[in-house]
């Protein structure tokens, strides 16, 4: 592939700009309309503030579960002098639609250094805007790893270009937004290898590989000690066995508890589901960019949570993003006349359908429960400041703590 190089228009920024201003205004109608859960929003509204006053990042929501024990987000940390300022949850909304529509930046870059035409970065960008899983994470809540969207997007660039420097310190930045990214930055090791691109793919296995060991095995266990929290992320993935080992080797030696608890018409249904809008744009060019989609559509497939498998959550948010860079593969192995406005016709009903579909009922939905009465005054993630951590009635759950050193292996 021939690497080219453009400028971003401003046009494109500026569009960027008001699509995540009407994001946030969404995003922040649902807060201010009651409908916010404590999972997320109210966990990672209480650790910003937490950590914004000096404190130490412990969620009295969820049994004292310490921030890196959740996903091992270490870039959270950056977001505390924003709550130094002004501590209002708005912030997480905000960069959280910034971070949705501002992904289009370095894919624009992306369709540019592949050789497309202007025309074509357009209907790139397009692609993503209209995901509906970009629409949907953006409304539920807040995720760190929609943080994570523009630098997994640059990281495909760096790869493309051959920026090894680069490609490590994003990998670490993406790493750093949630532990379970590394799903994906193994997937993308595969796909460096189908390339033979030998030393990119061996530093996101090590990098991938290292901090996961750094995280379960040092980071963890001394602060699930002291805080073990409750991560209801492992329960999905139970019946597999209660540590990673275990887990990879019941895969191996006893394949029939997939038989028992997979969903295989959900699992079809899901494929299908974040496959059909793309494919139109994708060309055997996209296969070895697919591939680093596998560890993860994997992983969301054997959870027992059908949540993992639908668009309404933000599970299958960096699956949006392969499959659109896999989309620019596809168009770049065409003519440059290819007509692909024919193939965005195809899948704007798709994709743009399931997306106003979306925002319609939200509002109807959102609008019907503001007119009934609202919930006791509560006020989430926030306590005072001589019991920063004080767990409240509502929330103390009881039963012995669990080995830190297994809730370190399986919250992966």
């Amino acid at each position: 592939m021939t690497l080219r190089t453009a400028p971003i228009p401003a046009r494109l920024c500026w569009l960027a700009a008001a699509l995540a201003a009407i994001f946030w205004a969404l995003a922040s109608l649902r807060h201010g309309l009651l409908q916010s859960n404590s999972f997320d929003l109210g966990l990672f509204d209480q650790w910003a503030w937490l950590l914004s006053r000096g404190l130490e990042p412990v969620s009295s929501q969820s049994r004292d579960l310490h921030l890196l024990n959740d996903h091992g987000a270490w870039m959270f940390y950056a977001l505390a002098p924003l709550y130094r300022l002004v501590a209002s949850v708005q912030w997480l909304l905000a960069l959280q639609a910034i971070s949705h529509t501002f992904t289009a930046l370095p894919l624009w870059m992306l369709a540019a250094a592949a050789g497309l035409g202007a025309r074509q970065r357009w209907c790139v960008c397009l692609l993503w805007w209209l995901q509906p899983v970009v629409f949907n994470s953006n409304l539920f809540d807040f995720h760190p790893e929609v943080l994570a969207m523009p630098l997994l997007a640059w990281l495909w660039l760096a790869g493309r270009r051959g920026q090894t420097w680069l490609w490590c310190l994003l990998l670490l930045l993406v790493l750093g937004w949630r532990d379970g990214l590394v799903l994906v930055t193994l997937g993308m090791a595969f796909e460096q290898l189908l390339r033979r691109r030998w030393k990119l793919a061996g530093w996101a296995v090590a990098l991938s590989l290292g901090w996961i060991w750094l995280l379960t095995q040092w980071i963890q266990p001394p602060l699930l000690a002291r805080h073990p929290g409750l991560n209801a992320g492992a329960s999905r993935y139970s019946y597999l066995g209660d540590s990673l080992a275990e887990i990879a080797g019941n895969l191996l030696l006893e394949p029939w508890r997939l038989m028992q608890h997979v969903n295989g018409p959900g699992v079809a249904e899901y494929l299908l589901l974040i496959s059909l809008p793309l494919l139109p744009f994708w060309r055997r060019a996209s296969l070895r960019t697919l591939v680093a989609g596998i560890p993860l559509v994997v992983v969301n497939s054997l959870s027992e949570s059908a949540a993992q498998r639908s668009l309404v959550h933000h599970y299958s948010l960096p699956l949006a993003l392969i499959g659109v860079v896999a989309a620019i593969d596809g168009l770049a192995s065409q003519p440059q006349a290819t007509p692909s406005w024919r193939r965005l016709a195809w899948a704007a009903p798709r994709l743009g359908g399931g997306l106003l579909g979306g925002i319609g009922q939200t509002l109807v939905f959102q609008w019907s429960l503001s007119r009934s009465p609202p919930p006791a005054s509560r006020q989430p993630g926030r306590d005072p400041p001589d019991h920063p951590c004080r767990p409240s009635g509502d929330h103390q759950l009881s039963g012995p703590p669990s080995e830190p050193a297994a809730d370190a292996a399986v919250s992966l």
